[in-house]
C-alpha cells in the first residue's frame, strides 16, 4: 500500500503534461504496466523461491532494493508547470486541504470516481492473481503461455484505450470496455457452469484481460478532474479505496464464494463491471474536464 502512494501521484504528474496529446497513451501503458508488473513478480517470486529454494522475505528485499536504485531517477522527473504555476501565485501561502475533495462540485468526482476505482480493483486484482489457478485447476497445458498472451494483450489495449482518450471524451471509451467486460464476465460464469464448455476458459480469459482496458486511464482522468491544489489527494484517495477495498478484499470474496473458482471469479468480475458502469453514470465531469485537457 505504501509504494502506490507514490504511484498516484505520477498520474496527477501526467495529467499535467504541457502536450496534452501524450497524456492518455502516456498513462494507459502506465497502468498497462500493472499486467506486466503481475507476471514479472510471479516470475521473480518462482525464481527466488522455487527454483533458488531462498526464503520468501527474500523477494520483498530484492523488489526494496529494486525501488531504492529507482531514487535515482526522480530527479530526471520535472515539475508539473501547471503546479508551479499555481504555486507561485499563491506567493508561498498555498494550502493543501484534503478535506475539499468532499466539498462542492468535486464530491461528486470523488464518491463516483472511488466507485469506478473499486469496481476496477475488484476486477483486475482477482482476474490478474487467479487466472493461472484456475487455468492450472482445469490442468491446461503450459497455462502460463495463456496468462503471457493475456497479460501483452492487455498492456497493448491499455495503451490503446489511453490513446482514443486523447480523442474522445473519457466515458465514451470506457463505456464500451466496461460492456465488454459485463457480457465476457457472463459468459464466463456460463463456460465454467456447464463442464463440458470449459475449454473456452483460455479464450474467454484473455479476452477478459483486455476488456479491463476500461481502467487503462483511469488515474489520468480523474487526476484531471481536481484542481492543482488538490489533484493528488483527490487521485491517491479514490485510488486507496479501489486498492484497499476491491484489491485487498477481491480475491478473498472470489475464493470462499463456492468451490467452482471459474464460476466465482465471473460473478465476481460480473459485479465489479456492473460498479464500474453504475459510477460511470453518475459521474460529473462537469467543465473541469475539457479545461484541463486542453
Amino acid at each position: 500500500m505504501g509504494v502506490n502512494g507514490e504511484n498516484g501521484i505520477s498520474y496527477a504528474l501526467v495529467s499535467e503534461f504541457e502536450n496534452t496529446m501524450h497524456r492518455g497513451m502516456t498513462g494507459g501503458f502506465m497502468q498497462g504496466l500493472y499486467a506486466i508488473g503481475s507476471l514479472l513478480g510471479a516470475f521473480s517470486a518462482y525464481i527466488i523461491i522455487e527454483v533458488l529454494s531462498l526464503n520468501f522475505r527474500i523477494f520483498f528485499i530484492v523488489i526494496g532494493v529494486i525501488s531504492i536504485i529507482s531514487l535515482i531517477l526522480y530527479n530526471k522527473i520535472p515539475e508539473s508547470s501547471i503546479w508551479l504555476k499555481y504555486k507561485n501565485s499563491s506567493n508561498g501561502n498555498y494550502k493543501i486541504e484534503i478535506g475539499k475533495i468532499f466539498t462542492g462540485r468535486v464530491r461528486n468526482i470523488t464518491i463516483f470516481g472511488s466507485l469506478i476505482s473499486l469496481g476496477s480493483f475488484l476486477f483486475i486484482i482477482p482476474l490478474f492473481s487467479l487466472a493461472p489457478t484456475e487455468l492450472e485447476n482445469l490442468n491446461v497445458y503450459n497455462y502460463y503461455f495463456i496468462i503471457i498472451i493475456g497479460t501483452f494483450a492487455a498492456t497493448i489495449f491499455y495503451t490503446f484505450s489511453g490513446y482514443m482518450y486523447e480523442r474522445k471524451n473519457a466515458k465514451d471509451v470506457m463505456y464500451p470496455f466496461a460492456a465488454a467486460s459485463l457480457i465476457f464476465s457472463l459468459i464466463f460464469i456460463l463456460i465454467n457452469a456447464h463442464g463440458g464448455l470449459r475449454f473456452l476458459n483460455e479464450l474467454f480469459l484473455i479476452l477478459l484481460f483486455m476488456s479491463s482496458a476500461f481502467f487503462s486511464f483511469f488515474g489520468i482522468w480523474i487526476s484531471s478532474l481536481y484542481p492543482p491544489n488538490i489533484r493528488a489527494s483527490g487521485a491517491n484517495f479514490t485510488l486507496l479505496v479501489g486498492r484497499f477495498f476491491g484489491g485487498g478484499f477481491g480475491p478473498i470474496i472470489t475464493v470462499i464464494l463456492g468451490k467452482n473458482l471459474g464460476v466465482n471469479m465471473g460473478i465476481v468480475l460480473f459485479i465489479s463491471s456492473i460498479i464500474v458502469l453504475v459510477g460511470l453514470v453518475f459521474i460529473r465531469p462537469g467543465s473541469m474536464e475539457k479545461i484541463n485537457n486542453t
